[in-house]
């Protein structure tokens, strides 16, 4: 996991993920793993070298908008993710998907920024540290 403020991990959203995954495996020489989520459908993990690279996710288990298109969504290494998520809403922000646990990465959450623009933050959890 990388130092908070940096970006620590990227994840396809796609309304096709086999043709997704299809591609960046043949253009990356990735290998992908599948995990089932708890709202339902497969988590993909790529996997370069044995080291985990990036995730695909189902577009509709996303928070995104009816009729977003295919894209890649970062999150940025935060020490806490409840400071961060004050922080951005003293700051104009908003939070689109409040905190939660996934077992093995840690605590995520979805904010806006003043601008608009969409993130994602992530502190790791303990076991990943």
């Amino acid at each position: 996991m990388q130092q908070p403020g940096m970006f620590a991990w990227t994840e396809l959203a796609t309304n096709d993920v086999e043709a997704s995954g299809s591609f960046y495996k043949k253009v990356f020489g990735w290998n992908a793993s599948t995990m089932k989520m708890p709202q339902g459908g497969d988590y993909t993990v790529f996997e370069l070298n044995g080291e985990p690279v990036a995730g695909m996710v189902p577009l509709q288990f996303t928070t995104a908008p009816e009729g977003t298109p295919n894209h890649w969504f970062c999150y940025i290494a935060v020490a806490d993710a409840s400071d961060v998520c004050r922080s951005t809403v003293d700051s104009g922000g908003q939070i689109i998907r409040e905190p939660w646990f996934v077992p093995e990465a840690g605590t995520i959450a979805i904010l806006q920024a003043a601008d608009g623009s969409h993130f994602g933050i992530i502190q790791p959890a303990p076991e990943c540290e």
